[in-house]
């Protein structure tokens, strides 16, 4: 069925130009696993587009037929939320990028990684606000967006300034702060509850050829230094992103606070700077380099493989020496096959700013914030419950600690399906005004493979 409602003769949509897998065909076995290989994903049909108007008729074959629908963009999603069956729109085959160099700006189709965004940018001495990881793209880019240019650049749905999409209707229509302002508000920070993102404009920032970047890891017992460093970062620009987690296996299974170094500045400024952080206190373990932006982006890959896995979050609002040795405790648990980490992310720079156009991951300026993020990566089923008891009891005891703060949450580290309380804690007071437009644009609630927002 394509959008005027026609198929062939197999009930495949007539002018579909993409991929249609089915269980037991050629591709779907290898199409069907999600990223994270707890979520044992058997849809029915996998649409693999290969353009919008494809993504137009799989959305009306689903909704023609009562089936549940599912998105996919670059699948690196680390929480469990997904329906596991029904129609799928795979937009893997849809990784177009064009530059526009002049403007600064870079146009891109929805299934486009991270990677794919930093190596042509980078051609003309430009780079994106992506994620930390090159396999990261539009989902993360949506939900709110970390990586190495944050400081500077801000979240990666800061720097989007046009969307395309699908709606659950079939229509194809765009969002800018001049075109549908109240859908542009609200697709950025909702990870796909509106529709099927076909496209994005983003902004894009000049880095220099080389950058100097790394990891530069602590032991968990020598934490006073970096932990120093990260309370009062008033000492360095915005040119030097840190990103810092306790590793589990960190230092040969030691453990250790490892902080992911981007400094996106001139040589003479990264360097003073990086000398700076070091005088707090010498890490255990230095890896700082000179390296292309590009090759940064792609740096951390292999930490983080399609496995198991589980994520969640937890904002407060001081960073206390009761919570760090709380933290610190959990790490050293056992972790059975796992790798297990806990991010401890900050808003300052450009985080912390109001942004050019206020979106529903974030309207104003806010105060310092920090994310503590569980998360847990594994290979053993019998794992499941232990793995997901654990980033539970972080986030209790984080939370008993705090203070916490709601309503400044992420979608892509909210990790399994919240129940809308959960969702609202999420938004805070974004949620109602949410729920109205979700109402106008997806009344039937067509698009729930996500973190939910029901219709008002």
């Amino acid at each position: 069925m394509t959008s005027d409602g026609t198929t062939t003769a197999s009930g495949r949509p007539a002018f579909f130009r993409g991929e249609w897998l089915l269980p037991g065909g050629t591709g779907y076995k290898a199409a069907r696993p999600v990223f994270n290989r707890r979520v044992d994903a058997r849809p029915e049909i996998i649409a693999r587009c290969a353009g919008v108007s494809d993504v137009v008729s799989a959305v009306a074959y689903a909704r023609g037929r009562g089936m549940r629908l599912d998105v996919r963009s670059t699948g690196t999603n680390l929480g469990g939320v997904t329906h596991g069956h029904g129609l799928v729109v795979d937009l893997s085959l849809m990784r177009g990028v064009r530059i526009l160099p002049e403007r600064r700006v870079a146009r891109i189709q929805g299934g486009v990684r991270g990677g794919d965004l930093q190596i042509e940018a980078g051609v003309h001495g430009l780079a994106a606000a992506t994620g930390g990881l090159s396999l990261t793209g539009v989902g993360l880019m949506l939900g709110g967006g970390l990586g190495h240019l944050s400081s500077r650049a801000g979240y990666a749905c800061d720097n989007i300034l046009a969307v395309e999409l699908v709606t659950a209707a079939g229509e194809v229509v765009r969002a800018s702060p001049e075109e549908n302002p109240d859908l542009f508000w609200g697709v950025r920070g909702s990870t796909g509850n509106f529709g099927v993102v076909t496209a994005l404009e983003v902004r894009l920032h000049e880095v220099p050829p080389l950058v100097h970047a790394g990891t530069m890891s602590w032991a968990v017992d020598n934490l006073d230094g970096p932990l120093r460093a990260l309370r009062n970062w008033d000492w360095a620009s915005e040119y030097l992103n840190l990103l810092p987690q306790l590793g589990s296996s960190s230092l040969d299974g030691r453990g250790a606070l490892d902080i992911f170094v981007c400094h996106s500045g001139a040589a003479d400024l990264a360097r003073t700077e990086i000398d700076r952080l070091r005088s707090f206190g010498a890490p255990d373990e230095d890896g700082i380099a000179e390296v292309p932006f590009t090759e940064m982006t792609f740096m951390f890959d292999d930490q983080f493989p399609a496995t198991r896995a589980a994520i969640d979050e937890q904002p407060v609002t001081v960073l206390g020496d009761e919570l760090i040795e709380a933290l610190v405790a959990k790490i050293r648990e056992p972790a059975g096959s796992s790798f297990r980490m806990i991010e401890i992310l900050t808003r300052r720079g450009a985080l912390a700013r109001a942004p050019e156009h206020p979106s529903a991951l974030r309207e104003t300026a806010e105060p310092p914030t920090w994310q503590i993020v569980p998360g847990s990566w594994w290979e053993d089923a019998a794992e499941d419950e232990m793995q997901r008891r654990w980033i539970a009891e972080v986030l209790e005891v984080t939370r008993r600690i705090g203070p916490t703060r709601d309503g400044c949450g992420h979608p892509n580290t909210a990790g399994d399906e919240r129940d809308p309380d959960g969702v609202r804690r999420l938004y805070g007071d974004r949620f109602d005004r949410l729920r109205a437009l979700k109402r106008r644009w997806d009344p039937d609630n067509v698009f729930t493979g996500n973190q939910n927002i029901p219709p008002a």
